[in-house]
């Protein structure tokens, strides 16, 4: 009976002229079921869409970011620190009455690339004109 088995199923019915049916072995060709063919096809899919994925995320980070910057330049000043200045207390200084000194000390460090708010005697500041 594993014989049988085994032959049937290497083999494949074939229609003959009188009605019967005899048995022939498959092609090589053949005998690959199909289930692994769509299982391949869906492996190909699946990798594809995993590729453009990944693609997708390395465009997101390494992208240019689009530079946002003023229209014009603008026009500064040039502080020198005296002894006993601080930064804060010099925003403090040039804030106008309705201007919040906070945003006068980050324009600071930020226009003077300052790694700290602690500034040295004779140290240059740009300061924006108001």
């Amino acid at each position: 009976m594993n014989g049988m088995r085994g032959m049937s199923a290497m083999a494949r019915a074939v229609p003959m002229t009188n009605g019967s049916t005899t048995s022939r072995p498959r092609s090589p060709k053949e005998s690959k079921p199909r289930r692994k063919w769509l299982k391949s096809l869906s492996d190909r899919i699946v990798t594809a869409a995993l590729l453009v994925g990944l693609v997708c995320c390395l465009y997101g980070v390494i992208r240019p970011d689009q530079a946002e910057s003023a229209t014009g330049a603008t026009p500064v000043v040039v502080y020198t620190v005296q002894p006993g200045d601080t930064l804060w207390d010099y925003a403090s200084s040039i804030t106008p009455a309705d201007g919040d000194v906070n945003e006068t000390v980050d324009t600071l460090v930020r226009i003077n690339n300052l790694d700290s708010v602690s500034l040295r005697p004779g140290q240059r500041l740009l300061v924006p004109e108001r």
